[in-house]
């Protein structure tokens, strides 16, 4: 590999494009996060347990991963959660913060925030998603919201 560099991301102090700092890794211009406002009932249980439950979702669509459920701090019960020591980096949201979810057992880090999120993903500040292979998430198909205002001209049914 004579001719070649390679540089490692965890040696660095630090790195740029152009004059703002890119965390974890470089942004892969392939890659999109689109945060969306949804009006769809969301509930989240630890078993028989409400955990959360909001009309005021955002729903995350990221690519080659699932869509995720954002609800707002004020929609869960943070009482059923406990902080966990564990901290993820996202190089399109920022730093994860986890929760345990306890209520008659504990869920390991099956909650997460994103306190101080990246500019681009400011809408998710104040909002918690939740591990679906630990907690259920049940979400209807089929819901739909009466529409209230034209789109595009046309009048609202």
């Amino acid at each position: 590999m004579t001719g070649l560099v390679a540089f490692v991301w965890e040696a660095m102090d630090a790195f740029f494009e152009e004059d703002e700092q890119v965390y974890g890794h470089a942004g892969d211009p392939y890659h999109r996060v689109d945060v969306r406002a949804s009006r769809r009932h969301v509930v989240v249980r630890a078993g028989d347990v409400l955990v959360a439950e909001t009309r005021r979702a955002l729903v995350v669509f990221e690519t080659r991963f699932a869509p995720r459920w954002y609800i707002p701090r004020d929609d869960v019960d943070t009482a059923k959660l406990q902080r966990h020591e564990r901290q993820t980096l996202c190089p399109y949201k920022g730093i994860a913060h986890y929760f345990d979810v306890v209520t008659d057992e504990r869920r390991s880090a099956a909650a997460w925030s994103y306190p101080k999120t990246l500019p681009e993903s400011s809408r998710l500040t104040g909002y918690l998603s939740f591990d679906l292979e630990q907690l259920e998430v049940p979400l209807r198909v089929c819901e739909f919201v009466r529409q209230t205002r034209s789109v595009r001209g046309r009048p609202a049914y």
